[in-house]
């Protein structure tokens, strides 16, 4: 049925129809279901957009004054602590080459002997390394002697006595 065979009252029912609402009107459902906040809500807004004025301020402030603090400290920080970790590095570093194995008066011997022989791929002329230990991590050991430093893995047995030092 074609729809010049419907009678005129039917044809403006078809065309009268209501087009789909896709998108939801949010002053519909504030007047709907919360009346009393719905009003407030728009007094406030609409009270010279005060509130978008001081929303703005205060967001304008909040850059203006803590973007720049917090970038100096994501940037300063780390900074600082990098020069005073190099520092206190070097005062330790010549304190191990005036006293490798501690100070003189000192009543133990500071220095250990770590033995080489797990190391069969490498051309090492002692059979033990001797110096003081200034880092392990896992099974790595940093070993300060008097050639410089070392880095090597850890023996699967490792034993250190203490020695005394002489005291005169």
């Amino acid at each position: 049925m074609a729809s010049s065979d419907l009678p005129a009252n039917d044809k403006k029912e078809i065309n009268n129809k209501e087009p789909i609402q896709l998108f939801v009107d949010i002053e519909q459902i504030f007047n709907r279901y919360i009346p009393c906040l719905w009003k407030v809500i728009k007094w406030l807004f609409n009270l010279e957009k005060s509130m978008w004025a001081f929303l703005a301020s205060y967001v304008f402030l909040l850059i203006l004054f803590f973007l720049p603090i917090f970038l100096a400290i994501w940037i300063y920080f780390p900074l600082l602590g990098y020069r005073h970790g190099e520092s206190i590095a070097q005062e330790r570093l010549q304190y191990y080459e005036t006293s490798l194995c501690g100070d003189k008066n000192a009543y133990w011997n500071e220095c250990v002997s770590v033995p080489t022989q797990h190391l069969n791929n490498y051309q090492i002329n002692s059979v033990e390394i001797h110096g003081r230990i200034i880092l392990k991590h896992d099974n790595l050991l940093g070993i300060v002697t008097k050639n410089g430093a070392v880095t090597m893995t850890i023996p699967h047995t490792l034993y250190h006595r203490t020695i005394k030092n002489n005291i005169l």
